[in-house]
């Protein structure tokens, strides 16, 4: 038998804050894995399961290339193909999958330009066969971010970003593209392709007055340069309603969603998401990237939402949106909105001590926006708003908020992993992301697993999966972190074996019935480790006891796997034993008492079926407790 030990950096880690005594949850473990062998150059960043087939699409963005991969075993994924798209452009941004069809969003994009200018000309969606084939094509907007098929198959919209080339001077309109699908894919054409548009909510357009709240729409600008409400609107993700009638889409620079009308490919309304106040208790935020003091309380911030990810649920007949707010800001060769708070002038009639406030320790170091805050135009700021709300949202269908995870995501981060708190995903200190964005919650899917349905949100940075109990969307709960990444190892150093897995992209959840395990599976492409992993979700009851006093906790994670966590109280090293109950020690391995929380896997799944106890103990101070093995 093998013993695995996670002091929150083995590469497979299961890490647990559990509200009460019992919790009803699932095990995650890693089914297989799939490496591109690339790092930190787009050689992993969205995906596609294709259920028909067992295969999965996978986007190679900078080489505008699709990897398909044989996941009829999810234990080995295997290449079978590479399809090159480069010429339609040089960019793949987005794939999508329906019925053994794939659609793949393609820019036009000078290779290793960032954003050059030819970004801006109409991008295509193509589609392809299993085998590679292309089927069709067709013209949509410019920059198609992200893509999707309606839940009953019979159209697929593109999202059209529309973001301005570096100097600003071409800056095209966002839009929303609405291919219809026809019975032969092999006969699409440009005639099956609509747009929703949103230039006639632009100043003096038919469809001004029905703006609502205009003024809390965050569209910032160069001030030399006039642009358009529909040139600052750039949809970023999209989400569908479960009877295909309606897309929610995010427009994640402008703080916005649009609600569109698929059949007539009309915006139906544009609502601002407003702000975060992050100066009440359980809003706060660590804000700064000085110093080692993870500091997560309130602060006199306003936080944008700017969700990337969206996703829908429908609970009762309502339809709610769930929102991964990782905010994004304009920063171009011509024009940039970030600024340090210690860089701006406060108004001291608005904020007290101010001194105080702009040290680096405190605010001084924090990104914000220079685009907003000034109310009465004096040169003073009067508000600071930050980028993102660091937390994941839910809304109703209407854009209402309903219900905001606050600081827990920071909180659960620093609670599981401190000495690597708000890390970035290409490098292992901590607090190096507290100025920014946090731990940068961008992907979201939400799946059932067993009875409950849960929200997968991705932790871009930190490189962690946080799931949440939606069953309630009024009252989510959290479950568990998941974190495959070394912390021992710099990124970019080492093996990508040994690394781990870093910067989730793209989630994805194959329900029970679609899985080839005939089990809930996700599928995560993460983006600067150029890898792919498939996780098991296994629908098992998942118990949290504590055993003793002191914080000392146990708990069942699936599949024959259990964990302590144990806190740091002095410097005694911990001693884990697995003892039969004939009382023969089947391992004894001692452990330093080096984290804050410490935490030890223990791996059953090789011992035969029965009851076994499990023991640590830190000098005196003994816990135990029986646990059976099922086969």
């Amino acid at each position: 038998m093998k013993l695995f030990i996670s002091m929150v950096y083995a590469s497979v880690m299961l890490v647990f804050i559990a509200a009460s005594v019992q919790a009803q949850g699932f095990g995650m473990r890693l089914l297989g894995k799939y490496s591109t062998g690339i790092y930190n150059a787009g050689g992993a960043e969205i995906t596609a399961f294709d259920a028909v087939n067992r295969t999965l699409y996978l986007v190679n963005a900078e080489a505008a290339q699709i990897r398909v991969l044989d996941l009829s075993t999810p234990t080995l994924p295997r290449l079978v193909s590479t399809v090159n798209l480069s010429q339609f452009g040089s960019g793949v941004n987005s794939v999508a999958v329906r019925n053994g069809i794939a659609a793949i969003a393609v820019e036009r994009r000078i290779p290793g330009s960032a954003l050059a200018d030819n970004a801006q000309d109409s991008g295509r969606v193509v589609f392809i066969n299993a085998q590679g084939v292309t089927l069709a094509s067709v013209t949509v907007g410019a920059l198609p971010d992200m893509l999707t098929f309606t839940p009953d198959g019979r159209f697929v919209l593109v999202a059209n970003e529309g973001e301005p080339s570096q100097n600003y001077l071409n800056d095209p309109e966002g839009s929303v593209s609405i291919i219809t699908i026809p019975s032969d894919i092999q006969t699409l054409n440009q005639n099956n392709v609509r747009f929703a548009r949103f230039n006639d909510f632009n100043i003096g357009g038919s469809r001004r007055a029905e703006l609502r709240d205009s003024s809390l729409l965050h569209l910032p600008s160069p001030s030399t340069i006039a642009t358009t409400l529909a040139q600052n609107l750039e949809p970023e993700y999209i989400t569908v309603s479960s009877d295909s009638q309606t897309a929610y889409v995010t427009l994640q620079e402008a703080n916005a969603l649009a609600i569109i009308d698929i059949a007539t490919a009309r915006v139906t309304s544009i609502r601002s998401l407003g702000f975060k106040n992050h100066n009440i208790v359980g809003n706060g935020f660590d804000a700064s990237d000085n110093g080692t003091a993870i500091s997560i309380i309130p602060r006199p911030v306003l936080g944008m939402y700017q969700p990337d990810a969206i996703a829908s649920l429908t609970r009762n007949n309502e339809t709610f949106l769930l929102t991964a707010n990782e905010g994004d800001t304009r920063e171009y060769t011509a024009y940039s909105e970030v600024a340090r708070v210690s860089t701006l002038r406060l108004d001291t009639t608005k904020f007290q001590s101010v001194t105080t406030l702009t040290l680096a320790t405190n605010l001084g170091r924090l990104n914000v926006t220079n685009a907003r805050g000034d109310n009465n135009r004096d040169g003073l700021y009067d508000s600071l708003f930050s980028i993102g709300a660091r937390s994941f949202s839910v809304w109703n269908s209407d854009g209402t908020l309903v219900w905001d995870s606050g600081d827990q995501l920071e909180q659960i981060v620093n609670t599981l992993l401190p000495t690597n708190f708000n890390a970035n995903h290409t490098a292992n200190a901590p607090k190096n992301r507290s100025d920014d964005k946090g731990p940068e919650p961008e992907g979201i899917v939400v799946g059932q697993v067993g009875d409950s349905v849960y929200a997968f949100i991705g932790l871009e940075r930190m490189s962690g999966i946080i799931i949440y109990n939606v069953t309630n969307p009024r009252q989510p709960r959290y479950v568990m972190y998941y974190n495959p990444r070394n912390f021992t190892i710099a990124p970019g150093t080492g093996t990508l074996n040994t690394v781990g897995d870093l910067g989730p992209e793209g989630i994805e959840f194959v329900s029970a019935a679609n899985s080839p395990t005939g089990r809930p599976m996700l599928i995560v492409a993460y983006e600067i480790s150029g890898t792919v992993s498939v996780y098991d979700l296994d629908t098992r009851t998942t118990s949290v006891r504590t055993l003793a006093d002191g914080g000392i906790k146990m708990m069942t994670l699936g599949n024959n796997m259990f964990q302590f966590q144990a806190p740091r109280v002095n410097s005694l090293p911990y001693e884990l034993k697995i003892i039969s109950l004939q009382g023969s020690i089947i391992e004894h391995s001692s452990y330093t008492n080096a984290e804050a929380l410490n935490q030890y896997v223990v791996d059953l799944q090789k011992q035969s079926s029965g009851m076994y106890l499990l023991q640590l103990a830190q000098g005196a101070n003994v816990y135990k407790t029986k646990v059976t093995v099922v086969r």
